[in-house]
Formats: structure tokens, sequence, C-alpha cells
């Protein structure tokens, strides 16, 4: 029989948490949280054994914890029952680590949708009127970035008002919920798997896939197949993205181009045109063709162009991709990448018909 779970989380993402868990229907799994830290100031391990103890009854507890329990010392041996999953930024549970790092460079301050409709009794934690804020946020920070999850209907507006307040411009980030929905998932998966003993374990996956609502089966149907589009991108100081080569032929090279473009300037907003490269690995909705692109990047050295590095992109362009499908296809393109920067040649359509294979095949 299978156990049941308690999950322990920073109250800041409790609203997130509970809509997934809502949304998917754990039923055999709890929710409590603990508070949240505030700059500098701590929380105390009594402050965590006491969540702890509401978990009492459950058998398994998975403890999601960040940095802002670091320096409270030796770990009491009442969380010796816990799992531990460590973060060292909490943001990365709702998007990819390497998008947070390239805001974090550009000198953005992340904001999580709780925190930001709190922003006033923060301040006030803090000790900050208008005029100590704006000293404090100006030091170190560029622009304010909400993630935005969804949450909340008036996030926008909350954005606007810190904003104004600390003095800085701002951005929104609509990521939503897929990456955390995935993030619980598999963390809730890895758990139950360890406990799970005495049958094969691609049965034991195929199982508990099933009764997390994991989506395994084949994003696409033999009549999409003609859909899905494998594209190249090229850098061009001259002329910004341009299109390389794509497969099928058949397809119109304006509107792929079009696509093409989009995905490009799309990734590009997020990292920088001269970090662009770094993006290996990105799944998009692409809302106005009513698809779903796989976007990878890389550069070529080239000391006659700007940088140094002439970035190219990959991306695959289907009606659906689901987020194992995405693993396997960035191991292509890792291959493609080799062979283009080697300068070997490589057949397009051979590798559109493996990233096909791979759509229409169930992922167990």
């Amino acid at each position: 029989m299978t156990k049941k779970l308690c999950i322990m989380i920073c109250e800041a993402y409790e609203r997130e948490a509970t809509t997934v868990l809502e949304t998917i229907g754990f039923n055999d799994v709890t929710l409590v949280t603990y508070p949240a830290s505030i700059l500098h100031l701590r929380m105390e391990w009594d402050e965590i054994i006491e969540k702890i103890h509401a978990c009492e009854d459950e058998s398994q507890i998975i403890f999601i914890r960040g940095s802002c329990l670091v320096g409270l010392g030796d770990q009491p041996k009442e969380l010796d029952i816990c799992h531990y999953f460590e973060l060292n930024q909490c943001f990365s549970m709702f998007i990819n680590k390497s998008i947070i790092n390239s805001y974090i460079k550009q000198g953005a301050y992340l904001l999580s949708p709780t925190w930001l409709k709190n922003w006033r009794e923060h301040m006030e934690e803090y000790a900050f009127d208008k005029k100590k804020a704006q000293e404090f946020f100006k030091t170190s920070n560029t622009k304010l970035v909400l993630l935005d999850t969804g949450v909340y209907e008036d996030s926008e507006e909350n954005l606007r008002e810190f904003a104004n307040f600390v003095g800085l411009p701002f951005e929104i980030l609509p990521i939503g919920l897929d990456y955390f929905t995935l993030f619980l998932k598999k963390i809730i998966l890895e758990c139950r798997l360890k406990e799970t003993t005495g049958n094969p374990i691609n049965n034991n996956v195929g199982e508990l896939a099933s009764s997390l609502n994991i989506d395994v089966k084949p994003s696409i149907i033999e009549e999409e197949k003609e859909k899905v589009v494998l594209l190249i991108m090229n850098w061009d100081d001259k002329r910004g993205p341009t299109l390389e080569t794509y497969f099928p032929t058949k397809t119109d090279p304006e509107s792929i181009e079009s696509i093409g473009f989009q995905l490009f300037h799309s990734v590009a907003s997020i990292y920088g045109q001269y970090k662009i490269h770094k993006a290996q690995g990105i799944l998009l909705n692409v809302e106005n063709i009513q698809m779903q692109g796989y976007i990878f990047f890389d550069a070529i050295a080239d000391p006659e162009v700007r940088g140094g590095e002439r970035p190219f992109m990959m991306s695959v362009i289907a009606p659906k991709i689901n987020y194992f499908e995405s693993i396997r296809i960035r191991e292509i393109f890792k291959i493609i990448t080799q062979k283009i920067k080697k300068g070997l040649d490589w057949d397009i359509k051979n590798y559109w018909e493996k990233i096909l294979h791979i759509l229409s095949t169930s992922v167990l």
C-alpha cells in the first residue's frame, strides 16, 4: 500500500502549491507551510519542528527548503525523518535556473506574487520608508521582475505600486504553473519510487506516472506528423536572425522564418543577445499559431562578428511537446550542434524523423 505524503514548503509559495495539488488531485498528499524568511531575518528551528509535528500522522515528509535556512546551526534530530529537497534558488521550482541567473546578472530583483501582494508589510518589517527603500533597492538592482504564476488577479497593480515606491522599472514574466507542476510531480514520483519494491522498475514508473496524472502518451497522432517542423536560424550582424534550413521543405519558408524570428527574439529578450547561446533547452507556447516550440541555442566561434561568437538556434515546432519528449529532443540537438560546430555534414530529414519518432511514441 502506498504511504501518505506530507509536503513542507515555504508559505510564500503556499497558494501555488495548493493550486497545483488541487488541480492534479493528489488525495494522499497534504501540504504544510513554514514561515518565509525576510532579508537577513531568519526563523528558528523551533518554528520548523512545530510544523514537522503537524505532519506526524503522515508516513513520509518531503521538506522543500531553500537558502533562507542556512545559518540556523546544527539540524535537530526531529528533522531526521524528512526527505529533503534542497534549493539554491527558490524560484528554480518555477522556471529554468539559467533564466534566473540571466536576470540576476542583469541586476534584476525577482519577485513572487505572494511577496508582492504583501509588499507594504515587508517594507514595515524592514523599517523602510520610501527614501530608504529606494536607497536599498537601487544600490544593487536595475529593475524589478515579477515571475507571475497567475495565482492573483491584482499582481500587475501591486507591481506598479511597489515599483513606484522603490523607484525602479519593472517587467512581468508570465511563467504560469506548468514548470512547478512538473517539479512537484517529479519529487513526489521520486519519493514513491524509493518506497516501491518487488516489481520491475519500469512497471513501477508506469503505475506511478498514471497515479500522478503525468501525461506519457505520444504528443502527436499520425495526421499531425506533417505539422512538425525542424528549423535552424543563424544570427547575422546586419540582418538579425535568418532562416538557414528547415524540414519539411514543402512548408512555406516565409511563415517558418517568421515563426523562427519570433522564437529567436523571445529568448533574446530574456538572456540578452550576447548570452543567448546559454539558452540550451526552452519549451514555449507559440500562441499565435496554437503550437509549441522547443528551442536550443549554441554558438560558433567567429572572430569576425561582435562578441567573437555567432549564435544559432535549433527549434522543433509541433502541435504539442511534453516535458519528457523535450529531454530526448535535447539530446538529439546536442548531436546536431556538434556536427554544425565541427563543420560536418548532417541530414536534416534524418533528424526530423528521429524527432518525429519521439513525439509519436509513448514515453514509457
